[in-house]
């Protein structure tokens, strides 16, 4: 089984092995454990470029919502259309969708895999016609209008977070625009040198299964004002 013990920081968002350092390459394994010296996935390639020194660190990157395809592709389409008033995420997730598998100008290379593939090519056709087509078809307003969460009696409630293919860390995945899956249970612990770690939880899918139950959505609306719960990890 692969396994990586390291001072270093590690990161694994259900990818392959391979990767889990960016410089400590795991290799040699079978093939069911995963790809190696293959492309990763957006959201991977976001947590193997942050660095995350504290607790507050770790709970602030998970939750930042930050698009590592805008970021990576942001200023390629605007150079594409410079003048353009953006609509913000939903237009550019939009746009992410429509052009399919993405023509970037510097390839993935196995030796730079958390800096590669990158540098959207904007004169090809097709990431124009998917602009185009963006800009007309795409919802016009905030995220928040757009994907929601429901509590037991059917209220909309407003959701941060993205898909793998944007690279957004925290991980939603929406069917017509209500929260179906991705990030359920998160949990950020520093080991202090004390007996008891410092730790904050939360259960962004909540705790209960029952529509009539207080705590059917109770933590979701935590989650979704980004608010933790303490840790309870030692009597006291």
């Amino acid at each position: 089984m692969p396994n990586l013990i390291s001072t270093d920081q590690l990161s694994n968002s259900n990818d392959s092995h391979w990767l889990t350092s960016a410089t400590q390459p795991l290799t040699g394994f079978p093939r069911v454990f995963g790809t190696e010296g293959t492309a990763r996935s957006p959201r991977t390639r976001f947590g193997l470029q942050e660095r995350v020194t504290s607790l507050r660190d770790a709970q602030e990157m998970v939750l930042s919502n930050r698009s590592f395809m805008g970021e990576l592709a942001g200023d390629d389409v605007l150079r594409m259309c410079n003048d353009l008033d953006s609509r913000g995420a939903l237009l550019f997730d939009q746009f992410w969708q429509e052009i399919g598998e993405i023509p970037w100008l510097v390839p993935f290379n196995s030796a730079d895999p958390v800096r590669t593939p990158r540098s959207l090519d904007i004169d090809n056709p097709r990431v124009r016609a998917a602009f185009t087509k963006a800009v007309a078809e795409a919802p016009d307003g905030p995220i928040r209008d757009h994907q929601f969460a429901l509590d037991g009696k059917g209220k909309r409630i407003p959701m941060h977070g993205g898909a793998n293919a944007l690279g957004v860390y925290n991980l939603i995945e929406t069917s017509k625009g209500q929260a179906v899956g991705g990030t359920s249970f998160l949990f950020a612990v520093r080991f202090n040198g004390k007996a008891c770690p410092e730790a904050r939880p939360i259960l962004a899918n909540s705790q209960s299964s029952n529509p009539a139950s207080p705590h059917y959505s109770d933590q979701t609306e935590l989650f979704a004002a980004k608010r933790w719960l303490p840790g309870r990890l030692c009597q006291g």
